[in-house]
């Protein structure tokens, strides 16, 4: 049961991440693409676009939308009770999670704007 709600938890953020976030990212004015590899479908965008539509909101919230379903589904099939989850863990949660995605939108983001700086 635990690989089970853990499967079921990474497939829901996996299909956040590629078909749910893009749309949602598109009627906010980023030209984000749906599809298996959102990353490297995504190289057109400019860098702040990769890093807040890619890394922030697809990669950040469907990593908190994993681990808080992962930890429903396990309290709920296997420990049988309801998850505690608290306010200020659930907020400590989503801020970690939204740093990771902005981490993972700054280190993953397309090089192709580097050649306007200044500096080598």
């Amino acid at each position: 049961m635990v690989s089970a709600s853990f499967l079921v938890a990474v497939l829901c953020a996996w299909l956040w991440t590629a078909f749910v976030a893009p749309p949602i990212t598109r009627s906010l004015g980023v030209p984000m693409v749906s599809g298996w590899r959102v990353g490297k479908r995504n190289r057109h965008l400019s860098k702040q676009d990769y890093v807040w539509g890619c890394g922030v909101f697809a990669a950040g919230s469907g990593l908190f939308l994993c681990l808080a379903l992962w930890q429903c589904l396990y309290c709920r099939l296997v420990a049988n009770r309801f998850p505690h989850l608290g306010g200020r863990a659930l907020a400590i949660r989503l801020i970690i999670c939204l740093a990771g995605g902005l981490l993972f939108g700054i280190l993953t983001a397309p090089q192709h704007e580097m050649s306007d700086f200044p500096f080598p």
